[in-house]
This record gives C-alpha cells, structure tokens and sequence, in this order.
C-alpha cells in the first residue's frame, strides 16, 4: 500500500483512520506515500503513521495528518517532499520524524505547524 485515496472523489464523503503502514520500500513510483483528496469531498482521514520507509527515485511525498518515521532515499524530482493542502481546509497535525530524502526540496502549500524531530531534510520553509 503506498496510497490512501481517492477520498472526497465526486463530492463523496470519505472517513479513513487508523492505518499503520510501518516498514515498506517502495521504487519508481509516481508519489510516494500519500493521502489524495479531492475539492469538493467531506469526511476525515485520521489517525495515519507511514513509518520505516525506505524510498528509491519518488517524485513527490505527499500528506494529509499523519506521522513520517525513519524515512530516507532520494527524489527523482526537485521537489522531494510535498504538503499540497487546502487553503480552506489547511493541513494539520503533520509530525516528520528523522526523514531524509536527498536531491530535492520541500514545496509546502497550506500546511500549518509542521513538527519536525530529530533530523528533517528537506524541511518545509
């Protein structure tokens, strides 16, 4: 599993909680771990860790209210890590906890208080 999706398609309601991926190596995928949404749905997504993740050439990491663990690799794209949120319905509760994907930067669109520990690379600005 690499995507919880796609949430909120056709104005639907979608309620996800409780997933726990913990240990994963993912290759040549076009984004990562992620949460995708869509304007116009309701619902929550709640309640997620993706922990211990091992990635090779991602193009994006993208995510809705969750916790990133022990995460490293590379991007094969200059943007690394991605938080591309509601301006409505900003982000929320993100915590990165020793993540380090090298090659790439962090784009971060209406995200509200990232909590980074230990070692963050790239950080959101």
């Amino acid at each position: 599993m690499r995507t919880i999706g796609s949430l909120g398609d056709d104005n639907s309601k979608a309620y996800v909680s409780g997933i726990n991926v913990d240990g994963a190596k993912l290759s040549e995928t076009d984004n990562g771990v992620r949460i995708k949404t869509y304007l116009g749905g309701s619902g929550t997504a709640k309640n997620i860790k993706f922990q211990i993740i091992r990635m090779d050439n991602e193009s994006a990491v993208q995510v809705n209210n969750v916790v990133y663990r022990n995460i490293s690799g590379t991007s094969a794209t200059d943007v690394a890590i991605m938080f591309n949120c509601s301006e409505k319905y900003p982000c929320q509760g993100i915590v990165l906890e020793n993540v380090n994907i090298k090659g790439g930067t962090a784009s971060c669109k209406n995200v509200v208080n990232v909590k980074d520990q230990g070692t963050v690379s790239p950080q959101c600005p």
